[in-house]
């Protein structure tokens, strides 16, 4: 195939991604709720936009994506544990982030990163700049000596968390490298974030990620063997920060003032997680369960129940079964990330993991974070071309034949 040729189902990529980040997005902002705090038509749009979105991929999976036949199994697996969560939750975003992802499997996730960063960028500084201007609604929350501007989104801490995911999607592009005017910029704009928003926990994220990829970026285009041997520490990862945000939130004992001063530090999180846990318990399958405190509005509106650790979160309204599921995806990510060399992005996922213990987007919104959509890096060609990544199942078939053709 002419490699300079633009081919048709990349086309459709790129226009459904493209709309889906930034309605995505959109939202979760001003932009699309009237003063009174309904959702006004332009929010509709953006809502309708997205079924759009999901006919694109619908059309691109049936006629345009190169599935093989090796795909299929994991594939099915996997729509059978979304169906089960959707039917037992009601939350159908399970099954259209699944549509979107599988249609894209022939998409490197290079280009899904690199669509998520610009049109996500771009939303970004509309945003913030029309609020700033007064175009929007700049909602001013004051908490005892806290002064929290939400900068035209429906929440204080969405803007530095959006970027938290942008600065990750840029340093991907880049394979990891970080120089110093890079970072000064970016380190800059998120403090400007933090002095605004005092989201205190993304800023101290953001600074973290900035610092580990300015210092050890240069490492990663080295590909060694021997490193590649010892990067497969960190595919515990997600399973240790799962089973920690766990015990974090179970074990909280608000008569203990270390959880106590614990618990304010992280704004009450270990609070609510806890009493979460008491009032839904822990099942396989997900349950029903009306999260509010999603924005501002809600907050005013009703009695606040909101979980914002990733991990807790889906395992409460997914079930057990869910998120075993996610962290598998994580897990393929990370593995396939080492064997092709991309140590950059075993590292990010690193930083998305433990981001997830005090933020809710590790499998929110594709929009806000879509990095579970690098599992394509799984399911293209260069992966599957390499014959030690073709399935047990398919192997053992291909040794029958041979040794009846022997017999």
């Amino acid at each position: 195939m002419d490699k300079g040729r633009i081919r048709p189902g990349h086309v459709i990529f790129y226009i459904a991604f493209t709309i889906y980040v930034a309605a995505g997005i959109l939202l979760y902002t001003e932009w699309a709720f009237a003063e009174h705090g309904d959702i006004n038509s332009f929010g509709m749009l953006l809502k309708a936009l997205r079924y759009l979105v999901y006919a694109l991929c619908a059309v691109k999976l049936i006629f345009l994506t190169d599935l093989k036949q090796y795909h299929f199994i994991p594939l099915i697996i996997s729509l059978v544990i979304i169906l089960l969560a959707l039917v037992t939750s009601r939350d159908t975003a399970f099954i259209f982030q699944w549509l979107i992802i599988v249609s894209f499997f022939d998409v490197p996730y290079e280009k899904i990163l690199k669509v998520a960063f610009f049109t996500s960028l771009i939303i970004l500084l509309i945003t913030v700049l029309c609020a700033l201007l007064g175009v929007i609604n700049d909602y001013v929350r004051v908490e005892g000596e806290r002064t929290r501007h939400f900068l035209g989104f429906s929440w204080a801490t969405y803007a530095s968390i959006i970027l938290f995911f942008i600065i990750l999607e840029y340093i991907a592009m880049n394979k990891g490298k970080l120089n110093i005017v890079e970072t000064i910029v970016l380190a800059a704009l998120c403090l400007w974030l933090f002095k605004m928003t005092d989201a205190r926990l993304a800023f101290a994220m953001e600074m973290l990620e900035l610092a580990f990829f300015f210092v050890f970026g240069r490492l990663f285009g080295r590909r060694k063997e021997s490193k590649k041997q010892a990067y497969h520490i960190l595919l515990a990862v997600p399973w240790l920060v799962a089973i920690f945000s766990f015990f974090l939130h179970y074990l909280y004992n608000p008569n203990v003032g270390l959880w106590v001063r614990l618990n304010k530090l992280l704004s009450s999180r270990l609070m609510y997680g806890n009493a979460a846990i008491e009032k839904y318990g822990i099942h396989i399958l997900g349950q029903p369960i009306e999260w509010v405190g999603f924005s501002i509005r809600e907050t005013l509106r009703g009695d606040y129940n909101f979980v914002d650790c990733s991990y807790l979160r889906e395992l409460l309204r997914s079930g057990a079964l869910f998120l075993i599921l996610v962290l598998v995806i994580m897990t393929v990510i990370m593995k396939c990330a080492i064997d092709k060399g991309d140590f950059h992005l075993v590292w990010i996922m690193a930083f998305i993991a433990a981001f997830g213990i005090t933020e809710m987007w590790l499998c929110a919104s594709l929009a806000v974070d879509p990095f579970l959509a690098c599992i394509t890096i799984w399911g293209t060609k260069h992966i599957w071309g390499k014959e030690r990544y073709i399935p047990y199942y398919q192997a053992l078939k291909l040794r029958a034949v041979n040794n009846y053709k022997k017999a």
